[in-house]
């Protein structure tokens, strides 16, 4: 029998924001392809994430591989993040389970990426138990320090903490290490949801 949860982690993007929406725009904005686009994203980004390189040198690299005569009148990560859209059925959901549960994010991202979702409101304006950003600390999901790491601060048993995430290799892993863990499907946010809310019941 599953223990109930205590801590639910919510991942970023594909389960609180659609951030291909974000590429989508720069990809029309630059008349890039966006299959191009997506693969250079694939490529650097994870680097990005884990710290180890920064939005800047990723921007340079950007229009280096491009070649790009017309460029953004702003940073490339403030027009990637700003075009965000909020997956609404997520952010009703995490108002909803707040009074209840305690919340974290557990997310890939750089440190000045969630700054900008944080001050331009495209996350849940809610009191979070644990912000767990991969560039802070070096470590990636599905990596085990990542969990391991986000364990500790959620200050509960693993059994009790549940994932929201939108990639199967990061679900098997939290699953593997005794989480419960819950795949979102961004394209079906209700349907999601009401899975979510059916493990909490």
């Amino acid at each position: 029998m599953k223990k109930p949860v205590e801590f639910i982690y919510f991942d970023i993007g594909g389960v609180l924001v659609d951030h291909f929406t974000g590429l989508q725009k720069i990809a029309q904005k630059l008349g890039i392809a966006e299959e191009e686009l997506i693969d250079f994203f694939v490529s650097h980004i994870a680097e990005v994430d884990r710290g180890s390189s920064s939005w800047a040198e990723m921007e340079k690299q950007f229009y280096q591989t491009f070649q790009l005569v017309q460029k953004l009148d702003e940073p490339l990560l403030h027009y990637f993040v700003d075009h965000f859209e909020v997956i609404k059925p997520t952010h009703d959901l995490a108002h909803e389970l707040v009074s209840q549960f305690k919340i974290g994010i557990l997310s890939d991202i750089a440190v000045d990426g969630y700054e900008r979702l944080v001050s331009k409101k495209r996350l849940p304006q809610i009191p979070y138990a644990a912000e767990i950003i991969s560039a802070k600390i070096g470590f990636l999901k599905p990596e085990q320090e990542i969990f391991d790491y986000a364990l500790t601060l959620a200050g509960v048993p693993a059994g009790k903490i549940l994932l929201v995430d939108d990639r199967i290799n990061n679900i098997e892993a939290a699953r593997s290490l005794g989480w419960q863990a819950s795949l979102f499907e961004a394209k079906a946010p209700r349907k999601s949801v009401a899975t979510i809310k059916k493990l909490l019941s």
